[in-house]
């Protein structure tokens, strides 16, 4: 029986990945300044990432003080 190829040293584990979708949130923000959550999404096109991913990565940056909510729109920290 074939043995599975090993993992692709360019895929990324969870944490790495996280961590990639946050700087391009945060270099979204930097760029053409703060969003709410909608244009935000539609800036880093999160409509093509796996379900709920968008919305733990915001929070997942919001925790670590990556960005910031201001009244409902997000800015980079």
């Amino acid at each position: 029986m074939p043995k599975q190829p090993p993992q692709s040293s360019t895929e990324l584990t969870g944490g790495r990945r996280r961590q990639r979708e946050a700087e391009q949130v945060v270099r979204a923000l930097q760029a053409e300044g703060p969003a709410t959550p909608d244009e935000l999404s539609r800036r880093v096109g999160a409509a093509y990432w796996d379900e709920q991913r968008f919305d733990q990565v915001l929070t997942w940056a919001l925790a670590k003080g990556l960005i910031h909510d201001n009244d409902g729109r997000l800015a980079a920290a």
